[in-house]
């Protein structure tokens, strides 16, 4: 059953939302996002987007020390950010083998996704790559990861490591002309 009492003033408050820019904040900042700042530094203009190959967006995603991965939980997609390590082409991170993540990326297909972005100038890249998750808890991959795999920020125990076959790869670059 529907409520239409309801149905127009979420969709307007969505919208009104939306609609309202957001202050610039510096990486330190804890305060809340304000919509107050209408500045554009750059024009649209002179901005050029470009579709990155396979080599140069797994060398950039290489240079980033952390990524979100992106799964299924309960039906729903859930992102949860990771350090991580990219071996060859596959991006590892470790995991807490009795974990909601581990136990949820083991065995299916997952998105990593990681970025640069400078708020500022308005550039930047960012990264997705797909493919199937497997956890590995012993063997020679597994001590070759955790031999080369930051070690995660989060306190806990990490004795597992989530290693993504690398399948598709896509990213793209905002750069300035000007």
């Amino acid at each position: 059953m529907t409520t239409p009492h309801l149905a127009q003033p979420l969709a307007t408050l969505a919208t009104d939302r939306a609609l309202r820019p957001c202050a610039r904040m510096s990486p330190t900042d804890d305060t809340r996002l304000m919509p107050t700042d209408t500045t554009r530094p750059n024009a649209p203009e002179s901005a050029a987007m470009r579709e990155l190959d396979r080599g140069e967006a797994l060398e950039l995603l290489g240079q980033v020390p952390v990524g979100r991965v992106v799964y299924s939980h309960e039906a729903l997609p859930a992102a949860r950010p990771v350090n991580f390590v990219l071996v060859g082409s596959d991006v590892a991170f470790r995991v807490s083998g009795d974990s909601e993540l581990a136990e949820a990326v083991d065995g299916n297909v997952v998105a990593f996704e990681a970025d640069h972005i400078d708020v500022h100038r308005r550039i930047g890249w960012s990264v997705v790559v797909t493919g199937l998750a497997e956890l590995l808890e012993s063997g020679p991959a597994y001590e070759r990861i955790v031999a080369e795999a930051p070690e995660p920020w989060a306190p806990g125990e990490y004795d597992r490591v989530v290693r993504i076959r690398t399948e598709l790869v896509a990213g793209r670059r905002i750069t300035r002309t000007a």
